[in-house]
């Protein structure tokens, strides 16, 4: 809902896309609002009256609850009676309930809603209890802006913020007692003013006309529940973007598979303590076709994959289908650190026989192998409320902020240019994260490097015809129209460089704008022969196992124009174990559709076609027995007004495997941090002001 244009839209998920929106009448200040279950009715609060919207009719009209005049109701509590004329949330719980939350932070109220009445329903939590006392004491600036029920879980999740729109916070809310836990600050954007799950329970939320910046006014938000990470949807059409809904069904029928990768300290295939998770490891779901609990390539259905958290947490969210479903998971193999092996299987099974379980625990455990060993770095990002740049047990961790961890080349404790990032990983709400490295004497170091080359001979370029016949002195190359190949040569590419890019060049003979498919391969060769007079001297050669489809557009004489990205194709053959810097290599073009005529060596030579390579290599050389780490903050990550109490520098040292570097914290301090304040007093002591606080 537009506040700014008084509208409702709705637009797709998937690309942002408006396909409707009306004109909302009757209402002043529309500030909430929630889809029931079923996904058919928006209910919206219009300060104290409740309308409604058929959200699967033809219109998206609104109409008034005859009666609904919800500050006209004397609501009974722990507080005494209350009156409540405005609301800022709103959302339906897993049973179909609607709940609002008040505007006023004094203090925050939360009532539920009779659909029928458009009223409160009174003694929803007991005799005389029409309302709960929401216990934001430790946070009394804050009121709520938007909230939304996680349909799996039923956990009430609360955006609320103060009178600053730069400060917003992701709460969750005890619907039972009023408790508030925060689960993180968001970082990067501000003036959040719509929250909703969709079906699987991805968290979305919608940011106002009122942020920090323009590029972030207006914008659907994707939220990480486990680390309070965002993703930027798309922006939203309209002004001051209210309210968020997305369309879930009833029943809800997701399921959940969780689990840890992590690091067995004592290989015991359990995760516990002394155990360290694994950020950043690749976790693969199938679907188990064939309920043999294994995986079976070719056989399972591909399902999703995911990277593991700061504490080597992982989690997936499924619709649950019918009958019994059944899921295989393993990790990455190519993720596992060097030396490294399993003290688990890498395999996982899960059961649903229902919606709304969950299946835990599915960890994958690893160890470095009896010859090397492991060193582990780890630290917390926390609010320093004494500004005294230690970390003490008051003092909470912050989450959202993005960790880095850099090789200390030169061990001189200072990040220095050419010194790479290794590791990156974004915190949790406790603030804590940890590395795990290899105990490594080596450095390697990448170099960039480009080559181009043209077709420098009459015999490094050829077609062969449909009849077999081969054609190396023509002018031109008949491109998709017959099976052509070129020749480079010496190519002074070392063996097994990683390719970044590759394309090849062409002179346009002609002009010609028919649809023309080709489909591009390499000669898989060690070091390819030019091209004879004998029939099948194209087609006889063994191709590269990778190819790539080119469609060409229109063609103009004597222009040029590359082909699609073909590194795939020149990195397998690089990679060959007989390549040699300086070898020749072939790439073949396969007449599948239409013709595009290129100009050959005999043709122009000075225009001939032209290989152009840009690829890395990489050197390793031996440091000493001494191995050296730094850690920093992205400073970019952190609370909106807050800066560092301590360096934004920490370093370790290792000169030998199997150790611990602990406490390389970073304290943080302004803006608006985690900190529960015990108490806060004031006294008048001669004519002053005395004031006594402890966090």
């Amino acid at each position: 809902i537009s506040d700014y244009y008084n509208k409702i839209c709705k637009f797709r998920l998937s690309d942002g896309a408006i396909l409707d929106s009306e004109s909302l009448s009757s209402l002043s200040s529309p500030e909430a609002s929630t889809l029931n279950l079923a996904g058919d009715t928006l209910w919206i609060l219009n300060k104290d009256e409740l309308h409604y919207v058929k959200a699967n009719s033809s219109s998206l009209a609104n109409t008034k609850i005859s009666g609904s005049n919800i500050s006209s109701q004397a609501l009974s509590g722990s507080l005494g009676t209350r009156y409540i004329d405005d609301f800022d949330a709103m959302s339906v719980d897993v049973n179909g309930d609607i709940w609002a939350g008040t505007s006023d932070n004094d203090p925050c109220l939360l009532v539920v809603l009779d659909r029928t009445t458009g009223n409160v329903k009174e003694n929803y939590f007991g005799t005389n209890k029409d309302y709960l006392v929401v216990n934001n004491s430790a946070w009394s600036a804050l009121r709520f802006d938007a909230m939304a029920f996680d349909p799996i879980t039923n956990e009430l999740y609360a955006n609320m913020n103060g009178t600053s729109q730069n400060y917003d916070y992701l709460f969750t809310i005890n619907t039972t007692n009023g408790n508030m836990e925060l689960v993180r600050q968001f970082n990067t954007i501000n003036d959040i003013e719509g929250m909703a799950f969709d079906a699987v329970g991805d968290l979305y939320v919608t940011s106002g006309a009122n942020a920090s910046s323009s590029s972030l006014d207006n914008t659907l938000w994707k939220v990480d529940l486990q680390n309070g990470d965002v993703t930027k949807a798309f922006t939203l059409w309209g002004g001051d973007m209210e309210t968020c809904d997305c369309v879930f069904g009833d029943p809800i029928t997701t399921v959940e598979v969780s689990g840890y990768v992590f690091y067995d300290a004592n290989e015991d295939t359990t995760f516990n303590t002394g155990d360290y998770g694994k950020n950043g490891y690749l976790v693969y779901l199938y679907k188990d076709a064939n309920n043999n609990g294994k995986y079976d390539n070719g056989t399972d259905v591909f399902v999703d994959t995911i990277r593991t958290y700061a504490d080597g947490y992982y989690n997936f969210r499924l619709e649950y289908t019918s009958g019994t479903d059944n899921y295989v998971l393993f990790s990455n193999t190519g993720d596992l650190p060097a030396n490294n092996e399993y003290t688990t299987d890498n395999v996982e099974v899960a059961s649903f026989t229902a919606g709304r379980q969950k299946d835990e625990n599915n960890n994958f455990g690893y160890v470095v192998d009896s010859t090397n060993f492991v060193n582990v770095i780890s630290g917390t990002v926390y609010a320093d409320v004494n500004e005294n740049g230690v970390r003490e047990s008051f003092e909470n961790g912050v989450s959202g902020v993005k960790v880095l961890l850099y090789s200390d080349d030169d061990c001189d404790g200072t990040i220095d240019n050419g010194e790479q990032v290794l590791e990156s990983t974004v915190v949790g709400a406790d603030g804590k994260y940890s590395f795990i490295r290899n105990y490594d004497t080596t450095t390697t170091t990448t170099s960039n490097s480009s080559l181009s080359k043209r077709v420098s001979s009459g015999s490094d370029d050829a077609y062969q015809k449909d009849d077999a016949e081969m054609r190396r002195w023509e002018s031109q190359l008949r491109l998709g129209y017959y099976l052509s190949g070129v020749r480079f040569r010496s190519l002074t590419i070392p063996q097994g460089a990683t390719i970044t890019s590759a394309y090849v060049t062409f002179m346009s003979e002609d002009s010609r704008s028919a649809y023309t498919k080709i489909k591009i391969y390499g000669e898989d060769t060690d070091d390819a022969n030019s091209f004879g007079s004998s029939d099948y001297d194209i087609s006889s050669r063994t191709y590269t196992s990778n190819s790539k489809t080119w469609e060409p557009g229109s063609w103009y004489q004597y222009y040029t124009y590359n082909t699609p990205d073909i590194s795939d194709i020149v990195e397998e053959i690089v990679g060959r174990n007989g390549w040699v810097s300086g070898n020749d290599m072939v790439l073949i073009f396969d007449d599948i559709d239409g013709r595009r005529d290129a100009y050959s060596y005999d043709g122009y030579s000075s225009q001939a076609p032209v290989l152009v390579v840009n690829y890395q290599t990489s050197t390793t050389t031996s440091t000493g027995a001494t191995v050296c780490y730094t850690t920093a903050i992205d400073e970019s990550t952190v609370p909106s007004g807050s800066s560092l109490t301590t360096d934004n520098i920490e370093t370790a040292v290792f000169t030998s495997g199997g150790n611990h570097d602990s406490l390389n914290d970073f304290g943080l301090w302004g803006g608006a941090l985690p900190v529960e304040w015990l108490s806060f007093e004031g006294r008048l002591v001669g004519n002053v002001v005395q004031l006594d606080w402890a966090p």
